[in-house]
């Protein structure tokens, strides 16, 4: 059953944790979890060094030591072993056995905390260890962990602590845009360039040229380049069809008068009316 657990963790890739916690005699009579822990692969065991007289942490029969064997090059040589203590004599009870003090119990964890297979402490549990509490008003459980800690200990080798320095290093970069201007008539463009090393800039020359600019429709006109001392003029075909108006306009008007006015012959009465022969007068032979 603990294996198939292991595969289905395994196959969710969870960071999920096996656990085990067998008392602490390895007699073949007592030794409940013997068979499971030579098969199953745990992550950490937690030893009960408590309520077992034979091994306890007090005695001269803890066998810590004897754990660290037993997982070596087995299944669970990777494992992490925890001496199991009691919280305070309250976790126990009158029936139990196994709490020792906890100077008593950071004495213990001092011998053994640099062993291979060494990964801390167990206590039971964490309400009655945070409980019990010195004079001083440090509970049972912070002594442990101050113990449990590099440099908790006469003869501890902590290493020291790396510390280390980053610098940034900021680059700035600027760069001149191109700017081009055109006129009608002339067209120049500059163009300047920089870098962090080098400069570079380049001037084209300009030269005047013609050019045919589209306008609004019903307008057709040709803009030449003026010269530089005259303003530019525009004459366009409406202003041309006005001047030749001005001119047409009283000749055709002094043609319709003599066109409608009676020759002054017409108005003399009829008596005095010139008789103009019908016919061309014939010649005596």
């Amino acid at each position: 059953m603990v294996n198939h657990l292991r595969d289905l963790i395994a196959a969710d890739s969870q960071n999920i944790l096996l656990t085990a916690a067998p008392q602490c005699p390895q007699s073949a009579q007592y030794f409940q979890m013997q068979t499971i822990l030579q098969q199953a692969k745990f992550d950490k065991i937690w030893i009960q060094f408590y309520n077992n007289p034979s091994c306890e942490a007090w005695t001269t029969g803890f066998n810590y030591d004897d754990w660290e064997s037993f997982i070596s090059g087995g299944v669970n040589s990777a494992a992490e072993l925890f001496i199991g203590l009691p919280g305070s004599a309250s976790a126990v009870g009158f029936l139990g056995s196994g709490y020792i003090t906890a100077w008593q119990a950071k004495n213990l964890i001092c011998s053994y905390k640099n062993r291979e297979h060494f990964g801390g402490a167990m206590l039971w549990d964490a309400y009655y260890a945070s409980q019990n509490q010195d004079l001083a008003g440090k509970s049972y459980y912070n002594l442990i962990s101050e113990a449990l800690k590099c440099g908790g200990c006469d003869g501890d080798v902590c290493e020291p602590v790396v510390t280390s320095s980053s610098y940034t290093i900021s680059s700035t970069s600027s760069t001149v845009s191109t700017t081009s201007s055109y006129t009608s008539s002339t067209v120049s463009a500059t163009s300047t360039s920089s870098s962090a090393s080098s400069t570079s800039s380049s001037i084209s020359t300009s030269t005047p040229r013609t050019v045919l600019q589209p306008l609004p429709r019903k307008t057709i006109a040709l803009r030449m380049r003026p010269p530089a001392h005259s303003s530019s003029r525009l004459l366009t075909a409406p202003r041309l069809l006005t001047a030749s108006l001005l001119l047409t306009v009283p000749l055709l008007l002094t043609a319709l008068h003599l066109f409608i006015t009676p020759h002054p012959a017409a108005t003399l009465p009829h008596r005095l009316r010139p008789v103009l022969p019908t016919s061309s007068p014939r010649l005596a032979p």
